[in-house]
């Protein structure tokens, strides 16, 4: 799904590495809201999943969770067309959840 996000993602560009991933929910304006991520490391580096939580401040701020990577899973180079779980993200049942990635591009023709 992050590279379905970047221009030429599928066509143009065949591997990515994740640096840091930030999670946002909506702005909490009808009620406080629950913002879950639940990190999924690879089971051969035998490393515990990871669950984040926070919680918006109605009418004042939005849910909101950044994380960085564990260093193996940072320096792995993914295929953009993989669709290996990184992190389950939850939140309200229909409410709008904003994710914002950063990552390294490489193609193929360079």
């Amino acid at each position: 799904m992050l590279s379905a996000g970047v221009i030429g993602g599928l066509t143009y560009w065949n591997s990515m590495q994740i640096e840091q991933v930030r999670v946002y929910s909506s702005d909490g304006s009808t009620g406080p809201t629950l913002l879950t991520v639940a990190i999924s490391p690879s089971s051969s580096w035998s490393q515990p999943p990871v669950v984040f939580k926070d919680t918006a401040t109605v009418g004042n701020m939005r849910a909101a969770i950044g994380f960085h990577l564990g260093l193996l899973d940072r320096a792995r180079w993914f295929n953009t067309a993989a669709t290996e779980e990184l992190c389950v993200v939850a939140s309200a049942v229909g409410e709008t959840i904003i994710v914002q990635a950063l990552i390294s591009l490489i193609s193929s023709g360079i």
